[in-house]
């Protein structure tokens, strides 16, 4: 298994539904005898970076939308103003996101889940993939 059980795990769990593991963190920490161990959760989608035929399969995918938004322009803007004072500067507020995306991006997480763990927790769910489909069609990414 190598030096990195943690990355061939994910990626040898998450390959199976046709994810693509790029990155990803551990939390550890001492327990009271001084040994290491796992402090947090792994493999989820927040704490690793997955992708999809390259579309990325988390909240990174607001991220982009909100990249072609003046309000990110007016941010980016600000930073190079003062990057510490840059939020007293920009003047803009994100707008919220289209509410079916944002329900698709919800629906990624609850696919996931049941993909991933071979069990249907949420129910009415489209496979992961049909999700991330559609996505691809509502906005460009």
């Amino acid at each position: 298994m190598g030096r990195n059980w943690s990355a061939w795990i994910k990626s040898e769990e998450f390959s199976k539904i046709g994810l693509t593991n790029e990155d990803g963190k551990i939390e550890c920490g001492f327990d009271l005898r001084r040994c290491l161990v796992v402090v947090d959760v792994l493999g989820t989608l927040d704490e690793c970076r997955f992708t999809c035929e390259v579309l990325p399969v988390s909240k990174e995918i607001a991220r982009i939308y909100y990249r072609n938004t003046e309000w990110y322009l007016a941010v980016e803007e600000a930073k190079k103003r003062d990057r510490q004072r840059w939020k007293e500067i920009c003047r803009l507020s994100p707008q919220p996101l289209p509410g079916r995306l944002k329900q698709a991006i919800s629906q990624i997480y609850c696919a996931c889940t049941n993909e991933i763990t071979q069990k249907e927790w949420f129910k009415d769910v489209p496979p992961l993939k049909e999700i991330l489909k559609e996505i691809k069609g509502l906005h460009e990414l």
